[in-house]
């Protein structure tokens, strides 16, 4: 029996010695994925306060993050405020998404084709590749 203990003993030490670094390993990791998001919290932050400067690409992109969710509380009006924001600065991207807003009558914006074909034909003016797509396809359903 003693010697039954002996190698239960043994072989508990065993094993948790091998369990520590293991342990060790996911506090580790753990610690290095709060970094990392720390990192992003912070890069959002900067952006945001980008946005709030004026800066038309950082405006898109907080718009994007406020309607998706994403790092941001979702939130339809700030992301509509930020859409509206970078359109107007003359961001190509959110013309396109603020005229495709406007062609479905997405987040409680009402159907105006009108409002859409002219934010879809800046952004293709602008160089915006699937505002040019759009812009050919919207001709073509006209004729």
């Amino acid at each position: 029996m003693k010697l039954f203990t002996s190698l239960a003993i043994s072989a508990a030490l065993l094993l948790s010695t091998a369990v520590l670094p293991a342990k060790a390993q996911d506090i580790a990791a753990h610690e290095s994925i709060k970094t990392e998001l720390q990192k992003i919290y912070e890069g959002v932050n900067g952006l945001v306060a980008k946005a709030e400067a004026g800066n038309p690409r950082a405006a898109f992109f907080v718009a994007a993050l406020h309607l998706n969710g994403i790092f941001l509380p979702p939130d339809e009006v700030k992301g509509h405020a930020f859409l509206e924001i970078a359109s107007a600065k003359g961001d190509a991207e959110a013309m396109y998404y603020l005229g495709l807003v406007h062609y479905h009558g997405m987040h409680d914006y009402k159907v105006d084709k009108t409002k859409s074909v002219d934010l879809i034909d800046k952004a293709a003016k602008a160089g915006y590749g699937p505002a040019k797509v759009t812009q050919t396809l919207l001709s073509t359903m006209k004729n």
